[in-house]
């Protein structure tokens, strides 16, 4: 009780810091705007997180300090797309993605732009929503977001929690918080929570169903009496999904088979009405998205537009040179390359930013967080899931099967779209460090931590020479064509 009315007063100075800082370099409407869309962003996740039994003091502060850092970025982020640029925060300077889907937006909303090609509706339908109600602005959207990532934060303690209490010694305090430290140093995961994109929908939806599937993983479900609030879940989440990235349905299928088949026994019923409830909105997604079913299977075949659009670029060159036109190759030669694809998947965003340093550009590449997680992960399912007796069930491999599949069929090159996995790497990562506690193969684990952080460390090194000499040769190519 001492504890949490020092959190109280802590959290109150901490607003008062934001509304102060705010009004300085806000209109003190926009002000009022951001400090209470940023308030409702952190205590919604901070009331869900504080609500369950396995909350603990250590939890709590850091859950704190990771959404005190995420409102401080936001605010920044809210500054440099509008003010610094003397526009109004309704008409942020927004490239790529984020401008297609604000546009999109701004069209049904007033009209003020042509409507651009967006594949998939969700995320801008939900901004538009958001203008309804409270006005067009840049601040609405990326509150929603940065909500959306900080309750994703919470559910993979959940997730962990829900899957190994009955197969590690440890409490579900433990195993909660462990999982919510872990989570909260995935950077770039963390990142895209202040994009005005789609990624943080989709780290809430799938962080649900990894939820709903993580009930599924055993003979016995210890989750029987929940089947209504699982199906409701479920139900939510593919609707979240069939309207936001409808191809993510393919992955959520994929994971009911997997999960469903092997205890079929104890899930038959509630996986043939999960597996309904997907085909449902797959179908409706499938209507409103750009891409049909023919677009998915010629994504997956590859080809010119493929290789242009993932393989095109000047700085992907060294990589290219590596795997030439791989999006002309054939299935088995494309299955050949999947170590390395999978490994490029792994370590890009590279750890470095050549030039000026901008803590909103670094921010997406501090790594050593994935890399932890990532190798801890890796430890599970080289030495521990194969064997009888020291597995997690199969709810492990679907996650892996996602990450597989995604860095085959788009070799390896963009690591954003695997960043709705990465919380869910982090159950396997404390299943590991629980057994290791416990005294299971700590030897073991020591030499493969030995021998990943060498490679980890000469791969980066090679790698940040090769894409530095082919940047200056780029340089001086471009500098002899200007004289």
């Amino acid at each position: 009780m001492y504890f949490e009315r020092w959190q109280i007063v802590v959290e109150g100075l901490l607003l008062a810091a934001l509304a102060a800082a705010t009004l300085c370099l806000f209109q003190p409407g926009d002000a009022l705007a951001i400090t209470a869309a940023l308030a409702v962003a952190y205590l919604v996740p901070r009331i869900f997180y504080t609500s369950r039994s396995w909350c603990t003091r250590t939890g709590r502060i850091v859950f704190g300090l990771l959404s005190a850092m995420m409102v401080a970025l936001a605010v920044l982020t809210i500054w440099n797309d509008t003010v610094s640029l003397n526009l109004p925060l309704s008409q942020p300077h927004l490239s790529s993605d984020d401008g297609i889907y604000y546009r999109w937006a701004r069209h049904y909303f007033d009209g003020s732009c042509p409507a651009p090609n967006t594949a998939f509706i969700g995320f801008p339908l939900l901004m538009l929503a958001t203008w309804k109600v409270f006005g067009m602005s840049i601040v609405w959207p990326l509150a929603l977001n940065v909500m959306f990532t900080l309750v994703t934060v919470v559910v993979a303690a959940a997730i962990t929690v829900r899957l190994l209490r009955e197969r590690v010694k440890q409490s579900d305090r433990w195993l909660a918080t462990l999982a919510l430290c872990l989570t909260a140093t995935l950077m770039f995961f963390i990142s895209q929570g202040l994009r005005i994109q789609k990624e943080a929908i989709i780290y809430l939806a799938m962080s649900l169903l990894g939820y709903v599937l993580a009930g599924m993983n055993g003979r016995t479900s210890h989750a029987q009496n929940r089947k209504w609030h699982d199906l409701a879940l479920w139900t939510v989440s593919c609707a979240i999904l069939a309207l936001g990235r409808n191809t993510y349905l393919y992955f959520v299928a994929l994971g009911l088979i997997i999960v469903g088949i092997s205890y079929w026994q104890a899930n038959a019923r509630k996986a043939a009405w999960l597996m309904l409830i997907v085909i449902g909105a797959f179908i409706i997604g499938n209507v409103l998205a750009r891409y049909s079913v023919e677009g998915h299977i010629d994504i997956v075949k590859g080809g010119y537009y493929m290789q242009k659009q993932y393989l095109g670029s000047d700085v992907q060159q060294p990589y290219l040179d590596f795997v030439g036109k791989y999006f002309y190759y054939p299935v088995w030669q494309r299955l050949l390359l999947l170590p390395l694809t999978c490994a490029v998947q792994f370590i890009i965003p590279f750890p470095w930013l050549y030039g000026n340093f901008e803590i909103l550009s670094y921010f997406p590449r501090i790594a050593w967080g994935w890399y932890i997680i990532g190798g801890i992960a890796l430890f599970y399912f080289f030495t521990m899931s194969w064997r009888r007796g020291m597995n997690m069930g199969t709810w492990a491999w679907w996650p892996v099967s996602i990450y597989v599949i995604i860095a085959y069929v788009i070799a390896g090159t963009v690591s954003r779209y695997i960043l709705p996995v990465e919380p869910m790497a982090v159950p396997i990562a404390v299943y590991v460090i629980a057994k290791l506690r416990e005294g299971v193969m700590c030897r073991t684990f020591k030499w493969w931590a030995v021998i990943f952080v060498v490679v980890l460390v000469i791969t980066l090194i090679v790698c940040y020479h090769i894409q530095l000499s082919y940047l200056n040769d780029l340089d001086n190519y471009y500098h002899s064509l200007m004289q």
